[in-house]
């Protein structure tokens, strides 16, 4: 890439996604901006004009986002359900299965890992139904993610959750020298294609259908897989829904501020959010006592 891409100071509608202001323009080298060409912090994709690519302002180095196949992941659903996490979810309630089906959920195992067999898969679907990934978890029997330890030499063991993507257990999956992943909302498949009164956000793809199951079908539940990507939330094409967010206990005032600084009266704050302590979240509350706050 010839030059480093400068984006202009506002987003405006996205060409390729429903997203209404995730799309940031490139400035020329002229300082003009190209409103055709940019990059959308939603779809991830980037875009150019035909007019600006012939004039070589820039040497575009563009790489599709990464998708699974649509039948790979079929398959996967064909599969029995034997993980923990499922397992654990449908003893203790029959009628969860239409969510762990809503949300696409997967049970399967690397050959010839020891680690990684059984393991949930959480398929990140975006807005056009495509598979950006699958993010794989090992629970326990008691629904929280199992750790493995790191030992170094002179230092410290390290606990680190098992928790990984599809595309790393399985390299053969993503060629990275011409494709690039994009992570997505869990659930952001259901914006556009399910009926629903509300929206809830939370952290954890976990809590999100735990919560789902609890609240009921007027719901749809995303996750958004980190405390700092609640930022992204107003690049989904939601902004004029009612969105209520569900934040984990040690991420409440970081929630809380982005309200503040996003200043949409469509998004609040659940009072729930009070009532966590630790590092609980929704789900913790909703297993631990079977019914609910």
């Amino acid at each position: 890439m010839s030059e480093k891409f400068k984006f202009a100071k506002k987003g405006i509608k996205c060409p390729g996604c429903p997203s209404s202001d995730a799309f940031f323009p490139i400035v020329k080298l002229n300082g003009e901006i190209d409103k055709e060409t940019g990059k959308c912090f939603s779809c991830g994709q980037f875009f150019t004009s035909k007019s600006n690519f012939e004039k070589k302002e820039y040497e575009y180095d563009i790489k599709p986002t990464f998708n699974i196949k649509p039948d790979f992941l079929e398959k996967l659903k064909d599969k029995p359900l034997v993980d923990n996490f499922s397992t654990e979810l449908l003893k203790r309630y029959n009628d969860i299965g239409f969510y762990l089906k809503r949300y696409n959920v997967v049970c399967a195992s690397i050959s010839g890992n020891e680690i990684w067999k059984n393991f949930t898969g959480f398929p990140k679907i975006d807005y056009s139904q495509k598979i950006r990934s699958i993010k794989c978890f090992l629970y326990g029997k008691d629904l929280k993610t199992t750790f493995y330890t790191i030992k170094s030499e002179g230092k410290a063991e390290k606990k680190v959750k098992n928790i990984n993507w599809l595309h790393s257990l399985k390299p053969e999956l993503y060629d990275s020298n011409n494709f690039q992943f994009v992570d997505c909302f869990f659930g952001e498949h259901l914006i556009f294609k399910t009926e629903y009164k509300y929206i809830g956000v939370v952290e954890s793809e976990k809590t999100a259908i735990v919560s789902n199951y609890f609240f009921g079908k007027d719901w749809i539940f995303l996750a958004t897989g980190s405390k700092s990507n609640i930022n992204k939330l107003q690049l989904k094409g939601i902004n004029d829904k009612k969105v209520i967010l569900f934040s984990d206990a040690d991420g409440l005032q970081q929630w809380k501020d982005y309200l503040q600084k996003n200043n949409n009266p469509n998004f609040i704050i659940s009072d729930y959010c009070e009532k966590l302590k630790g590092k609980d979240d929704t789900a913790d509350i909703f297993l631990n006592t079977n019914n609910g706050f």
